[in-house]
């Protein structure tokens, strides 16, 4: 582990904060013999300082009802956190949470996050929270795990081992803990809270930078049965990093969500790759294999193809068995992309993929879109076929009963 000397700092007035929130259309629960309530938040910054009022930043916060909610910005802008210091920034964040069926699942994510907090300046390429809590045959059960990649604290860089509650400074009443980790489950109740990276000042207050919340009520009668079920196909959700193909210096920064509520489409991208100047967001216009018709696609051939095929084509076709899912949406600067994401299991690190490729979005005579999408040999990006770096992807399946 590296050093680092930390300072104390002058005690200020009150937090202030910016959160930029929605809710996933549908997802609404129905009665549960096996779950009464959820609850899930995850959020890229929380403050309590003294006796005031505590403030979160980016924050999504799941009803007690359960369903979707997701929060995700491309630019995190930055914020106040007087006394204690100044987010100063960050990028690509994306927070989701979920409860349906026999769980309560949350996730959140940030990359190039800075701040100053008590006059120490804090970096990391890349930071992730997750919490899970679930109903089974023995009542509650919670876990949790977190991600710091390239930490730095006063430009001193920070080894970080991956045990929870791991403390990297304490002394003159500052502590400074990553992968904090609380709460626990007893028979039908369950909660945990997961943070990146904790600053504890004593008497003071407390920053908590990229958190994550699952809780969980279970009723006693059949806790392993099927909880609150959403109406609808899947859905997919994700945020984490790569490298992959073709190599660069840099790294690849991912937050994205996809899927059908009510009939209607739903999601965001946030993609970022600083090595070949990409930074752009998106929003879905399809997803699949479902049951809506995919969109009318032209290959590099000018080939019509359907998305798996182009998919195969650009990004390398995947092993027998692979289950991915495919999302073709609208960039916000203009064109279009096409994302695959794979959910290999838990943890997604090394197992799960993003592959991201971005299309041109073809217009008619008066220049008015025309739904038909094609690939001219613009921006491809692969994860490796051994996974992404770091992250999460997760495919969320409806219930079945």
């Amino acid at each position: 582990m590296g050093t680092s000397h930390f300072r104390r700092a002058p005690a200020l007035a009150a937090l202030a904060a910016a959160a930029f929130v929605w809710a996933l259309a549908g997802g609404a629960a129905t009665a549960s013999a096996t779950v009464s309530s959820f609850s899930g938040e995850g959020c890229i910054v929380k403050a309590q300082v003294l006796n005031l009022q505590p403030v979160a930043v980016g924050c999504a916060t799941l009803p007690a009802a359960g369903g979707a909610e997701q929060s995700s910005l491309l630019t995190v802008p930055s914020t106040a956190l007087v006394p204690l210091g100044t987010l100063n920034g960050a990028e690509v964040f994306g927070a989701h949470t979920v409860g349906q069926g026999n769980q309560s699942d949350t996730n959140a994510s940030v990359a190039s996050l800075d701040a100053t907090i008590l006059n120490q300046r804090i970096q990391a390429t890349f930071l992730a929270s997750h919490a899970h809590a679930e109903c089974g045959a023995g009542g509650a059960a919670v876990s949790g795990s977190s991600e710091l990649v390239e930490l730095t604290v006063n430009g001193n860089e920070i080894a970080v081992a991956e045990q929870p509650n791991t403390v990297l400074f304490n002394d003159a009443g500052i502590t400074i803990v990553a992968n904090a980790q609380s709460g626990g489950a007893a028979g039908n109740d369950g909660a945990i809270d997961v943070t990146a990276l904790q600053i504890v000042v004593n008497g003071v207050g407390e920053v908590d930078l990229v958190t994550a919340h699952a809780d969980i009520h279970c009723q006693p009668a059949n806790p392993g049965g099927p909880g609150s079920c959403p109406v609808g196909n899947d859905f997919v959700t994700g945020g984490g990093w790569f490298f992959g193909l073709p190599a660069t210096s840099g790294q690849r920064h991912f937050a994205d969500a996809g899927g059908y509520k009510n009939q209607g489409i739903w999601g965001h991208l946030e993609y970022m790759d600083k090595t070949a100047g990409v930074k752009v967001h998106g929003d879905p216009v399809w997803y699949g294999p479902g049951a809506v018709s995919p969109p009318t696609l032209f290959d590099q051939n000018n080939n019509v193809v359907l998305p798996q095929a182009l998919a195969d084509e650009l990004f390398g076709a995947l092993s027998s068995g692979t289950n991915p899912r495919l999302i073709v949406g609208t960039l916000n600067g203009g064109g279009a992309y096409l994302v695959r994401t794979v959910d290999g299991g838990e943890p997604g690190k090394h197992v799960d993929q993003f592959d991201i490729a971005f299309l041109h979005l073809d217009t008619g005579v008066f220049g008015q879109p025309t739904g038909t999408f094609s690939f001219q040999g613009g921006y491809v990006a692969a994860s490796d076929p051994s996974g992404i770096e770091g992250g999460n992807v997760q495919l969320h399946k409806p219930c079945t009963a």
